[in-house]
């Protein structure tokens, strides 16, 4: 580090790299026995007194020299350093020879000669040891660090013999064989060796075969115990080999037998210093042996006396060796003769001798080998006997195997069962016939009959006869049938008569053979006997399959299905008691007079959708297909129609049978697909907003694709009815696929007969996906107003049309509209109607729901002339009273409550006749509100007038008939004016303006309103305003001036509606 010229620290530095170079230093030692002359070895073989001379070798394979190089070396304790290698120090780890420097690929060797001393039976170890590295450090030379860790080598020392024993053992079976027992010398000399072997079970010594070196035998030759043969060997040098080849031979005993044993071997021996030892192998034996096997057949056989019988004898050979000195024996008894044998299969010729037939095998079976011979002889009398010996003999004599087996020849004729093989179905009964024959003059004992049934068969009934009367009753356990003949002396022919049926469980089916045995057992002359025979029952099966199939398997709404139903019976036996179902599917419409079938079936019914067909029979042969036939139409609705036809039950047995097995269900499917459409039309007006006059009806169209194929485009047709008026912009689109959207029609049409047409062309078209799939739903909703003045039922129909790959599908339906027409009446009267000035007078006025639907709300309004005054009482109370500009005043209700049809309230209040007139008109008018539609209007009046004397009345009845102010018709001549009415103010006699009135009829017909129903109502108003103005004139001649003054009001009233109806109409 430095100080820079402007004060500052600099510091550098240099690096170098100084490689490491380390010796790699080995050291190996051998040794030599200089006494005997041997080479270097890792292990020296040696004796107390031999010179052993040791090398030891050390190595510097590394890179670079060792220094300071010292080794040592650790002599066995049998062993005495008798000259070291001449270097300084003792040769111990604490004081070890220095060699000095070792160079690289330098070897230092260096000898060290030794004396044995003693004899040790396991080896002994000689280990020299090597270090290197800095000056020696004489504190802690182990642990100097200046030192590399110590490398050793080992030699050894062998001071007594060791022996390799080993055994190759021969083929050694139960009666002879071999064994080699190889001895090996690899230490020292062994002195006075000895070998003794003990022989396996059931084996002794017999003989050398031959030894290395040649001539040694057993001592004593034979052996005392030739279980346990003994040769004395005497000295084995070091390397040297002794071989002793022998045989074993049978003990006479145990050759028919294995006994698994072991062979083994001893040799005892001494070292040079007087130690005994001994050295032991084993070898497993496990002795080979043929086993020979002998049958005679047929063990049992049946012929009459002066028959032959005719037998086979076969030899095998199930041991693991090969079968030597083989002799076969037959022998038969007395009465069979005339003895005929032939040559063995390997061409032995057979000796006979007297019933004696003799065969001695001239080679050996093999292992797994036969030999066979035949012989016959004639029966001469009930009952022979034949038995055959086989035998394997050992060189010695031993016999190693032997087996016999024996066959008879009885005189029973045999069992015999009928019929070999016969067909049935499930239910169906069988029948057996069992024949036995008992021949000869034999004693028969215990003699059984018994037929033993397969599962799947099940016992009935049988007979029994036979030719000496015996009758025994059967005995039945489970599936066993057995009949007890007992003891009887021949001869005797049984006959018996079976019958089982076929029963029905699952193991028995179409094609399983069911086999019946029947056995007969006992003994003859003291011999049993079994003989059998069987008869097969084959199960036979109906088996019916069903095919069905369409004229067609897609269509349009209308078409016609053909259906063809095919049932087969493919099985081995009749199918009894057939039903045959098909299920229409719903929807599909069933044309019953199409229904065939073919033949003709037995019975055919039709129940709801359903067609059954039932067959008594349906053969397995000839007219084994039966065929049914119908048509079915598609509906308009379409869809997916899968029709099921089905084998619903037969059976295997005609009628109703108990033990019958019953088949089925058995089914097929024919699947036609249609397009389809459907609408359903709903006014969703309720009770809560019945449509009137002048209300809306909201429609729902709903449009679901009810078929099985897509549709697009999908066009929907609506036909308004006369009388209601579309509300453009109502229509609304919706569907679950899409939140809906405004779609007015494309279309929409003013028909002469009134209806509206409203086309939309596809009302799909707003939907995400582009068609619309089977199952699709859309909702179409539009709104429409109710024409003025109609009310009553009105129709409305709706068409969709889809469009399908195959054609168009198409739906209608039609929603009724009720319009209910409002109406109110009120009706008011006073009380007193006739009064005194500053007489008080009460109006009672009854309001009236005389319509077809509620009113609320209800107002009433009534307007007190100026010659009467509110007295401030009424009931109820009304919501405001107004004194107007002109003196009169105005009573309001806003609302007297909901009205339901036909429902009528009550309004009471009091007023003070004031005088201002001499007869006041108190006008009320009732304004009424349905739920739906324009608001409906009454009013009515009525009128208090002054106490006057008659000539008063007199005037008053004659200004109303010739003078015009008691009608006040200038407001209604001014709205006319105003309407640009053109009609002429004369005034005939009652105030009656027929000219107005005809002007305002012209132009009500002029316009084409002449069918409004107001016009009508104003005509017969105008024809009781004549009838009043006639009664007036009559009451006025009659002096009646109060009554006559009374019509001319009622006139005047009446005129006035009249004109104001027709007013309304033109405005």
């Amino acid at each position: 580090s430095y100080d820079s010229v402007c004060g500052e620290l600099k510091t550098s530095q240099s690096s170098s790299i100084l490689p490491v170079h380390d010796p790699h230093v080995t050291i190996q030692k051998d040794g030599r026995n200089i006494s005997t002359g041997g080479g270097w070895v890792e292990i020296v073989n040696a004796e107390p007194g031999d010179i052993v001379e040791w090398r030891i070798q050390i190595s510097n394979d590394g890179d670079i020299t060792a220094h300071n190089v010292e080794f040592w070396d650790l002599l066995p304790s049998n062993m005495t350093l008798s000259s070291g290698p001449g270097l300084p120090g003792s040769g111990s780890q604490a004081d070890p020879w220095v060699h000095g420097d070792l160079n690289v690929g330098d070897t230092a060797t260096y000898y060290i000669l030794t004396t044995v001393t003693g004899c040790t039976d396991s080896l002994t170890t000689n280990t020299a040891c090597v270090w290197y590295g800095c000056s020696d450090n004489p504190t802690t030379p182990a642990v100097d660090p200046c030192r590399m860790p110590q490398v050793c080598n080992n030699a050894r020392l062998r001071t007594t013999s060791q022996f390799n024993i080993s055994q190759t053992l021969g083929t050694i079976t139960t009666c002879e064989g071999d064994i080699t027992v190889t001895i090996y010398n690899r230490g020292p000399t062994a002195y006075n060796v000895v070998v003794t072997d003990f022989i396996p079970t059931g084996f002794v010594y017999d003989s050398m075969i031959d030894s290395t070196p040649p001539g040694i035998v057993p001592s004593p030759d034979p052996p005392v115990d030739p279980t346990q043969p003994v040769w004395n060997i005497g000295n084995m040098d070091e390397g040297e080999t002794v071989i002793l080849h022998f045989k074993i031979i049978t003990d006479g005993v145990n050759c028919n037998v294995v006994i698994p044993d072991t062979n083994t071997v001893h040799v005892d021996f001494d070292n040079f210093c007087g130690d005994h030892y001994t050295r032991t192998n084993s070898a497993n034996v496990s002795p080979l042996m043929a086993v020979l096997n002998v049958t005679k057949t047929p063990e049992q056989q049946n012929h009459p006396p002066g028959e032959t019988a005719t037998w086979t004898i076969t030899v095998t050979n199930t041991g693991n060796y090969q079968a030597e000195n083989v002799e076969v024996v037959d022998v038969l008894s007395d009465n069979l003769i005339n003895i005929v044998a032939n040559n063995g299969s390997d061409g032995t010729v057979p000796v006979v001798g007297g019933n004696t037939v003799t065969w001695n095998l001239a080679a050996p079976i093999p292992i797994g080998g036969t030999w066979t011979a035949t012989l016959s002889a004639d029966i001469t009398e009930a009952l022979g006997t034949d038995t055959v010996t086989v035998s394997g003999y050992c060189g010695t004599g031993c016999e190693y195997s032997t087996a016999t087996d024996t066959s008879w020849v009885h005189a029973v004729e045999g069992l015999y069962k009928s019929p070999d093989l016969q067909t049935a179905t499930i239910g169906e009964e069988v029948t057996f016939d069992i024949f036995s024959s008992y021949w000869g003059t034999s004693n028969y004992e215990n003699v059984l009959i018994i037929d033993t049934l397969p599962a799947g068969l099940e016992y009935v009934s049988s007979t029994y006869s036979d030719s000496i009367g015996l009758s025994p009753t059967p005995t039945v356990v489970g599936q066993t049938v057995t009949w007890s003949l007992g003891d009887f002396t021949g001869p005797n022919t049984a006959h018996i008569t079976l019958t089982a049926r076929v029963q029905n469980i699952p193991a028995n089916f179409n094609g399983v053979v069911l086999t019946n045995w029947a056995w007969t057992t006992g003994t003859e002359n003291g011999v049993p006997f079994d003989l059998s025979d069987s008869g097969d029952v084959q199960i036979i099966e109906p088996n019916l399959t069903i095919d069905k199939e369409g004229s067609i398997s897609a269509g349009l709404p209308g078409d016609t299905v053909h259906y063809t139903i095919t049932v087969q019976n493919t099985g081995t036996s009749p199918a009894y008691d057939v039903e045959i179902e098909d299920v229409i599917p719903a929807g599909l419409i069933l044309d019953p007079a199409s229904i065939t079938s073919t033949p003709h079936a037995d019975s055919t019914t039709v129940v709801g959708n359903t067609i059954k067909w039932e067959y008594d029979i349906i053969p397995n042969v000839g007219s084994t297909t039966v065929i049914m036939e119908y048509d079915a139409m598609i509906p308009p609705e379409g869809g997916t129609f899968t029709n099921t036809s089905t084998v619903i039950d037969y059976s295997s047995l005609p009628g109703d049978n108990p033990y019958e097995r019953h088949y089925g269900p058995v089914s097929d499917q024919w699947t036609v697909e249609a397009p389809g459409t459907d609408i359903l039309k709903l006014t969703l007006n309720t009770e809560i907003n019945v449509p009137s006059p002048g209300g809306i009806v909201y429609f729902e169209l709903t449009i679901t694709n009810t078929g099985a194929m897509a549709l697009d485009p999908v066009k929907l047709i609506d036909i308004i009815p006369d009388g209601l008026t579309y509300i453009s912009g109502s229509s609304w689109v919706d569907s679950p696929l899409f939140p809906g959207a405004n779609y007015e029609p494309e279309s929409i049409l003013d028909n002469l007969d009134g209806t509206q047409t409203l086309t939309w062309s596809n009302i799909w078209l707003l939907q995400p996906l582009p068609d619309m799939e089977p199952g699709d739903t859309v909702t179409v909703t539009f709104q429409a107003t109710v024409d003025p003045d109609r009310v009553g039922t009105f129709i409305n129909k709706a068409i969709v049309i889809g469009t399908s790959v195959i054609g168009d599908v198409t739906d209608e339906d039609d929603s009724p509209v009720g319009v209910k027409g409002p109406a109110i009446k009120i009706v008011k009267s006073v009380d007193p109607s006739v009064t005194y000035e500053d007489g008080i007078v009460e109006f009672t006025m009854v309001v009236t729901n005389t319509g077809e639907v509620p009113l609320d709300p209800v107002e009433v309004v009534d307007i007190l002339p100026i010659g009467l005054t509110y007295a401030d009482e009424a009931d109820p109370v009304p919501d405001s009273v107004t004194i107007n500009p002109d003196d009169t005043t105005t009573i309001i209700w806003n609302n007297i409550g909901h009205l339901d049809m036909g429902e009528s309230t009550k309004l009471e209040f009091k007023a003070i006749f004031n005088g201002e007139e001499t007869r006041s008109v108190n006008v009320v008018t009732a304004k009424g509100t349905p739920p739906n539609g324009y608001p409906v209007y009454d009013d009515d009046d009525a009128s208090v007038t002054a106490i006057v004397p008659p000539h008063i009345w007199k005037v008053l009845s004659y200004n109303g008939l010739y003078r015009c102010e008691l009608c006040d018709m200038d407001d209604l001549f001014r709205k006319a004016r105003e309407m640009n009415i053109e009609f002429s103010e004369d005034i005939d006699r009652c105030c009656e303006p027929y000219d107005l009135i005809e002007a305002l009829k012209n132009e009500i017909e002029k316009r084409g309103l002449k069918n409004d129903l107001r016009y009508k109502q104003a005509l017969e108003l105008i024809e009781y305003a004549k009838q009043c103005c006639d009664d007036a004139f009559e009451t006025y001649s009659e002096g009646n001036y109060i009554g006559s003054y009374r019509w001319s009001i009622k006139r005047c009233k009446t005129l006035r509606e009249a004109i104001e109806l027709m007013i309304e109409i033109l405005s």
